[in-house]
């Protein structure tokens, strides 16, 4: 299909049936050819780095016995390397082991994505196959090349550098025609601030297109503009040319996603784009990184989401990647969850025991995710994979055959909540800290209450009548289109709960003279907590590579009084008795089906006392019901009476599914 007529369609329509989570298990299978760990130098067992033994790790890595090694754990994805930066020629030899092992993977049922480099060259190659790529570089604001991370040597191209992005076409045609690739991994698919004369005439021309009510900034003549100086603060960004300045990066970065997602379709629909732009991890995304994922997020596939958010408890802190799957089902992608632990000295890990692999592959499956590891192929010593420690690889094995098994537990799953937490891009864009601490909290709250909620991005407003209550928890900058939106929402019969300063400023940033749902405050289904009790601090939440580790508001249980209020208990299916840590997923299936997805987040302590779920009536009434686990597979079944009824599950291990029948 030809880039124009693909342009046309909905991107939803071209993500490919094979791309869902109920038929996906991936692994990471290398990400780096032998010259980046060469070129860096040191060695460090999660990431990068060289030792003597690193050959050997990678020979074993594309090893036929390694493929059915993983393929008997139920793996059916690896995600391994292509082009890494050095060059289509300079690597060129180690693409050609990629090819073959491809084909061998091809003749074990495992497809395969490529690893591609979207945020740095290594020009020390590079420049020996395109003399002019230094004219697709970033610059700093002094002029000088800008750089990946500090690594002199790795220069980080510009997304607005048509050559740059013409020569990632020629990298994915050659993976998709030479090498047989079912798809490509962008990874660093984000863009920082550049200062490049290229990128200051697109901006003036997006403020000459956007801008045109002198009101906004004072004037209107933009031909003498100069990029701001970046600013990043996350409590408040209120120059109102830096605020155009954040929306340009990310409609940029956009752009370049939807240019090659088109690209990649028009080679074959079927291929498989999967993209990292280290998201969720910090705050400020949308001015440090371009990155909004209700934007971007519709050109791609499969996202990962690489941060510290490997599911735990911390002491009385809910660990998880929650946020990142229901972002995620509300965009229409899908997330690769690839999160670390953290060692002694905070530095990253793999998992050790088996609970904690358990804990993490039930965690995706029960929320939408893509389950698999980015950790099983990971060197130890030689060629050693942590994989091949046992007790490790059981778990794996036990979940991957559980969801391979009972496929009528997640296929065509989708969510099934009342309750919704709007986003607001301008709120998270200009006020990145304080929204982030109302939103942080609202969920911690919502997910720890077992009350099932989705997150909705402001874009996606349309779909409120799916939804009795909206919650805007600190959602300070809002458009006068969004708020409309929301008063006709309660005005329809819906139910609102309002939090901090939501309505108090208009979408720049500017205080409003009244609160802009004034009329609709003292209405019967409207809350209004101005003290914000669901707030958080975030200090434990800014380590590097993002760990969300908060306790629960003092005030949670007055805040999840009141969202039952507003919801109504018609509008709650399930109620929860059970010890601290148990988390629950409700989701919708084909032919009136539903499965209550049940994890057990302290999985590395003997549960004390059961689980008991009280189902309604409008939930379960009449319904039969059978009870799973990867342990024991479906366990029993039984049958519900005209009011719902009670089913006592016991301890848990980690992960139990009930499926209610129509």
């Amino acid at each position: 299909m030809k880039n124009k007529k693909l342009s046309m369609m909905d991107p939803l329509a071209l993500r490919p049936e094979w791309i869902k989570p109920e038929n996906l298990r991936w692994a990471f299978w290398g990400w780096e050819p032998l010259a980046a760990r060469r070129r860096l130098g040191g060695h460090h067992p999660v990431f990068l780095g060289d030792s003597e033994w690193a050959s050997r790790w990678h020979d074993r890595l594309f090893a036929e016995k390694t493929i059915r090694q993983m393929k008997g754990l139920g793996i059916n994805l690896a995600v391994t390397h292509f082009f890494k930066g050095f060059g289509l020629k300079a690597e060129q030899k180690e693409m050609e082991i990629i090819r073959d092992f491809a084909a061998r993977c091809h003749e074990h049922g495992v497809r395969v994505l490529g690893y591609t480099q979207f945020r740095s060259i290594y020009y020390e190659t590079f420049l020996a196959e395109e003399p002019r790529a230094a004219g697709w570089i970033q610059r700093r604001r002094d002029g000088t090349l800008n750089d990946w991370g500090g690594a002199y040597y790795r220069w980080s191209p510009c997304v607005n550098s048509k050559e740059f992005i013409d020569y990632l076409k020629k990298v994915v045609r050659h993976g998709a025609e030479w090498a047989g690739l079912d798809g490509f991994h962008f990874d660093n698919a984000y863009a920082n601030p550049c200062y490049c004369d290229r990128c200051k005439e697109l901006f003036r021309g997006f403020l000459r297109r956007e801008v045109r009510d002198e009101r906004r900034m004072g004037f209107v003549d933009f031909s003498h503009v100069e990029l701001p100086p970046q600013n990043r603060d996350d409590v408040c960004i209120s120059d109102p040319l830096y605020q155009e300045w954040i929306r340009f990066r990310v409609e940029s970065l956009t752009n370049a996603w939807k240019e090659l997602y088109l690209f990649i379709k028009s080679i074959n629909p079927d291929l498989c784009m999967l993209t990292n732009p280290a998201y969720p991890r910090a705050l400020g995304w949308a001015n440090n990184l371009s990155v909004h994922a209700a934007s971007c997020g519709r050109y791609t596939d499969l996202m990962f989401a690489e941060n510290g958010n490997f599911p735990s408890f911390d002491g009385d802190k809910l660990i998880t990647q929650i946020s990142g799957f229901k972002q995620a089902e509300n965009c229409g992608y899908h997330v690769v969850p690839t999160t670390w632990k953290r060692g002694r000295k905070d530095e990253l890990r793999c998992p050790g025991r088996p609970e904690e692999v358990a804990l993490s592959l039930a965690e995706a499956a029960a929320f939408g995710g893509i389950a698999g590891t980015n950790w099983a192929m990971r060197t130890t010593r030689g060629d050693q994979l942590v994989i091949d420690d046992s007790k490790l690889a059981r778990p794996l094995r036990e979940h991957n055959d559980f969801m391979k098994n009972h496929r009528e537990l997640y296929e065509g799953a989708v969510t099934e909540a009342r309750a919704a937490l709007l986003h607001s891009f301008e709120s998270f864009a200009y006020r990145s800290q304080e929204t982030s601490m109302h939103a942080t909290g609202m969920e911690q709250i919502l997910t720890r209450a077992n009350i099932p909620y989705d997150i909705v991005f402001a874009e996606h407003l349309e779909r409120a009548g799916n939804y009795r209550l909206l919650i805007l928890a600190g959602q300070g900058c809002l458009p006068d289109v969004v708020v409309r939106r929301v008063i006709k929402h309660v005005e329809n019969g819906g139910a609102l709960l309002l939090t901090g300063e939501s309505g108090v400023f208009n979408e720049h940033g500017l205080e409003r003279e009244f609160n802009a749902f004034q009329k609709i405050l003292s209405h019967p289904r409207v809350i209004h907590w101005p003290d914000s009790p669901e707030k958080v601090d975030l200090d434990e939440a800014k380590s590097w590579i993002y760990t969300i580790a908060v306790s629960l508001p003092k005030a949670h249980a007055g805040v999840e009084r009141g969202v039952k209020k507003l919801l109504g208990p018609e509008n709650l299916p399930f109620e929860i008795a059970a010890p601290q840590g148990v988390i629950a997923n409700w989701r919708r299936l084909p032919g009136g089906r539903h499965a209550l997805h049940l994890i057990n987040y302290r999985n590395e302590q003997k549960m004390k006392g059961g689980v008991t779920v009280r189902f309604s009536a409008a939930a379960a009434g009449n319904r039969r019901y059978a009870l799973y686990s990867p342990e024991r597979g479906r366990e029993r079944s039984g049958a519900f009476g005209r009011q719902g009824g009670t089913l006592k599950i016991g301890p848990m291990e980690t992960y139990k599914v009930v499926l209610v029948e129509e």
